[in-house]
């Protein structure tokens, strides 16, 4: 039983300062006191004439329609109500309600839209209470949030409970539970059936069920996890909502005005859902019990277990009618036949959770009594004399015998422990009638099935018993049986190996150097950003962005890309002209295909030019600066793709696109690198709403592509009847004027040659506005290593005034699969590994105790800029550092020994050329700077 010496403070300002839910179930169920805090009270008025009448009141024992702890949770409610949200609520009727609690009173609360009326009447006789006291005490949503306070909590302890008993009942059955094999479960897919399936897992941890073949295929079995998970799932829900009621106030003070009341968050619309979802939980105990009972049955012909079996079927009826009676509440709540009245989903929850406690009891009884009749032993009293301590053959002996005859796991014994006990407690008999009918001259001390069941009701008590303290070292068990698995990494990324690191590098850096060669800064954003910063900038692709959980009150996604975080940036900062590279993570909730480089996490290399400038200038920069980083990383043949918005915008609108659907057909054409035409025309026609002969004239179009000069004299000059409609077009004509001179300039830059001007490329982004451009392997099947285009509008999006930019992202992901995958062919063909360190000199030495002195020498290299490793072991042998050095394709190796140190010299290995220089370490420094140079 809980102390009396519990005090629930009320009050209390400050994040947290609200009262736990257990707290209020103790003062709910007389375990505890109230104490209202001192600063809160004095921030209500005092009124002497009122103190003086509330004197006379008291604190009373009334009853009423509501259970007497939830009555009692009421009244601390709205405690907390008045102390929160009135600037008008005198002192004394807050210290009277805090009396009231504390001498052991139980309003009469009844049902409907204000169960508090009588209580108020009460008070009003002899308090005259004002109109914000009365409103505030007859809110109608105290009462169904005291339920689900009393509910939660109950919901809480049971459902744990019920997991330990459910894998009891599987013991006695026995059942076939294979299903919770660790493969198994991790094909469900859903984290929290995961979860459940893994706790029972865990208190059948050394049970035979779980890999034995001959256990009985039971869907009572079979679907407690995913019951299991539903509910729990829900239920922390539900409590996140109560807390918010209790720590939310009732009104917020506008500075100057009047008290804005708050609108309660409704917690019955989420009652119900926990309602059903326990419905389901109970509906799976009771079948549950239903198979131990007919295991009961077939256990034997003596009278002892038809008894039993009598027994058991005799609760389990009365289960099955509470079960009948909780069903009808929560489907009249449902279809809303309860009068309306906002505290009929408390009663309906209430309902449901006795259910689960009566069932849960007679499951957990009748599956004891059949494990002990199974394991042919008695049942021993919980406190027993101390034995001698056994022999070590013994003990071997003896634990053999225990796992023969019982079998079953490790946390299924501590619940079975734990359930015994619960049922002798308090009886002076040590044995239950049931387990002991061969013990003949025991008959006397025998308990009857009655007092034992009775026992266990009592001593199973969720609110002040000893069942949360037994849960929690039942679930210290079921942790400590969890499978150690091999940890994986998250589905979309990946970790670099040191080898892989050093790939990485290199591509870095000539990724960096190209764009500082062009006189590009550098710029840093965070990784995360507001939500509505990036929404509605990425098209359909917005679908992709990662959202975090609110922390603080911040709406906050991880950034889908470098671009839009640049925008911000502009804006933020009013940059005006600047030539910029970023490179950083991204991520997006995409489905990965990692053999093609595409993850949810991965780093993008951005260069973009933003600000006011010539036409096509920064635009023929920004494509150069791609050309000379795809031919510097030497990665193969590439070709890039290039278009312009404006032209893909005049050929939706001769086709007859309308202009809402401009976007999204753009979308659609935007897959003809991966999909047929055919495929294409169909997402467009059946999944877009697109006229077929817009289709088929689309279609027309986006089959051109050729060198950019042919393909401008192409769309300038062919007489096809689509094309002549096409120049006749503004936006077209525009396009075309910009192509011709961005050519022009990547021309006079020699970077035409790489060019493809294909009416098929469309980008999906819908921030683009002007040339579009991707760059793909020929050859490869790794989709687009880089890609870019202008953007004239996204800056202005957030600064209010446009800022012209336009930029190039380097799928450098994609690149670094290619490299990688050609340096590991080169190693395999040459011999020579890939390289994971810039060591340039191992220090080895020959003989004991040379250790300083190889630390001494690499010092000296370290101090001239040398990178050189000395190694660890204290006396390492010669076989072992050569091998290292070859491996890890370390050019040089300086090698000493006793004569070397006597000598003032050592010796210079080039490991490649297989010769050794002696030189003195004078001369060192000075011979490797050479050699490496």
């Amino acid at each position: 039983m809980a102390s009396k010496g519990v005090e629930v403070i009320l009050g209390t300002q400050g994040v947290g300062a609200a009262p736990k839910q257990g707290e209020l179930v103790l003062l709910g169920c007389g375990a505890a006191t109230v104490a209202v805090d001192c600063g809160a009270l004095r921030k209500l008025k005092e009124d002497k004439k009122l103190e003086e009448k509330v004197k006379e009141l008291g604190g009373s024992e009334a009853g009423g329609d509501v259970p007497a702890p939830v009555a009692r949770i009421a009244v601390a409610l709205k405690i907390l109500e008045l102390l929160k949200g009135a600037n008008k609520v005198r002192a004394p009727l807050v210290k009277h309600l805090e009396i009231f609690l504390n001498n052991g009173g139980v309003p009469d609360l009844g049902l409907g839209k204000s169960p508090f009326s009588a209580f108020v009447g009460a008070l009003d006789a002899g308090c005259e209470l004002n109109e914000v006291e009365k409103a505030t005490l007859l809110g109608e949503k105290t009462l169904v949030n005291a339920y689900a306070v009393i509910c939660t909590e109950a919901t809480r302890q049971l459902l744990s409970l019920s997991n330990g008993v459910s894998c009891l009942s599987s013991e006695a059955c026995p059942a076939d539970m294979r299903y919770l094999d660790q493969a198994a479960l991790e094909n469900y897919g859903n984290k929290h059936v995961v979860a459940a399936g893994m706790a029972m897992r865990g208190v059948l941890e050394g049970s035979s069920v779980l890999t034995s073949s001959k256990g009985k295929k039971m869907q009572a079995f079979s679907e407690t996890p995913f019951a299991q998970a539903i509910a729990s799932q829900i239920l922390a829900e539900v409590s996140k909502a109560v807390n918010v009621e209790l720590s939310s106030p009732q009104s917020v003070f506008v500075a100057g005005k009047e008290s804005l009341p708050v609108v309660s968050s409704g917690l019955e619309s989420l009652l119900l859902p926990l309602a059903e979802s326990l419905l389901n939980v109970v509906a799976l105990s009771n079948e549950r019990t239903q198979e131990v009972k007919a295991a009961i049955s077939s256990a034997g012909e003596s009278q002892v277990v038809g008894d039993l079996a009598r027994f058991v079927g005799k609760y389990h009826d009365m289960c099955k009618d509470k079960f009948a009676v909780a069903r009808k509440e929560s489907t009249l709540f449902a279809e809303g036949l309860l009068g309306g009245n906002s505290q009929a989903a408390g009663i309906s929850v209430a309902a449901v959770v006795d259910a689960l406690h009566h069932t849960m009891l007679v499951e957990a009884f009748a599956a004891v009594c059949l494990l002990r009749i199974k394991q042919g032993a008695k049942v021993v009293a919980q406190e027993e004399a101390p034995k001698p301590e056994a022999s070590d053959d013994k003990k071997k002996k003896k634990k053999k015998e225990k796992k023969k005859k019982g079998g079953i796991g490790k946390g299924s014994e501590i619940v079975q422990k734990y359930l015994e006990d619960a049922c002798t407690r308090g009886q002076d008999s040590p044995y239950m009638n049931a387990l002991c009918a061969a013990d003949e001259e025991a008959s006397s001390n025998k308990m009857s099935l009655e007092s034992s069941f009775r026992n266990l009701s009592k001593s199973i008590d969720w609110a002040l018993g000893d069942l949360k303290k037994f849960l929690a070292s039942l679930q210290q068990v079921i942790e400590a049986n969890q499978p150690r698995r091999k940890p994986k990494i998250a589905k979309g990324a990946r970790d670099f190996l040191p080898d892989q690191m050093k790939i990485r590098e290199g591509v870095f850096n000539k990724v960096v150097s190209v764009f500082k060669r062009h006189g590009a800064v550098s710029i840093d954003t965070p990784v995360f950003e507001l939500r509505e910063t990036l929404m509605g900038k990425y098209g359909e692709d917005s679908k992709l962005i990662y959202d975090l959980a609110d922390q603080g009150g911040e709406i906050l996604s991880l950034r889908y890309d470098l671009t839009v975080p640049f925008s911000r940036f502009c804006a933020l900062h009013g940059t005006g002209n600047i030539k910029r590279y970023h490179m950083g993570k991204v991520y997006r909730r995409d489905q990965p295909q990692m053999n093609r480089g595409r993850f949810r996490e991965f780093v993008q290399c951005d260069f973009d030019i933003a600000g006011t400038y010539s036409t096509m200038v920064p635009d023929s920069e920004v494509i150069k600066v791609m050309v000379e980083i795809l031919s510097d990383l030497d990665i193969g043949d590439f070709c890039i793709k290039i278009n312009h918005r404006l032209l893909l915008d005049s050929i939706m609108a001769v086709c007859g696109v309308p202009e809402q659907r401009f976007r999204p057909i753009c979308s659609a054409i935007d897959k003809l690198d991966k999909s047929p035409w055919e495929e294409v025309k169909r997402e467009m026609v059946e999944d877009k709403g697109l006229a077929p002969e817009a289709a088929d004239k689309i279609g027309q179009i986006v089959a051109l592509h050729g060198s950019p000069k042919k393909m401008l004299e192409t769309l300038k000059t062919d007489e096809m009847q689509i094309l002549r409609d096409l120049r006749q077009h503004p936006k077209a004509k525009a396009a075309l004027e910009e192509m011709t001179m961005l050519f022009d300039f990547l021309d006079a830059m020699n970077a035409l040659d790489r060019l493809s001007l294909d009416m098929s490329l469309a980008r999906g982004l819908d921030y683009y506005t002007g040339v579009i451009y991707e760059a793909v392997l020929i050859g490869g099947n790794v989709g687009s290593i880089a890609a870019g285009g202008r953007y004239d509008y996204l800056v202005g999006s957030f600064a209010g005034k446009d800022i012209p930019a336009v930029g190039v992202s380097i799928g450098i992901e994609r690149v670094f699969s290619i490299i990688e995958e050609k340096l590991k062919e080169e190693a395999k063909q040459t011999g020579v590994p890939i390289r994971s360190t810039d060591t340039q000199v191992l220090v080895s030495s020959i003989g004991n105790g040379m250790q300083k002195k190889r630390m001494e020498i690499a010092n000296v290299l370290w101090s001239a800029g040398i990178n050189a490793e000395f190694g660890f072991k204290p006396n390492p042998k010669m076989g072992d550092q050569i091998t290292y050095a070859l491996e890890s394709g370390i050019p040089f190796m300086v090698l000493f020994g006793e004569d070397e140190i006597n000598n003032n010299s050592v010796k210079v290995k080039d490991m490649k050329e297989r010769s050794e220089t002696t030189v003195t370490l004078t001369d060192l420094v000075p011979e490797l700077s050479k050699l490496i140079k």
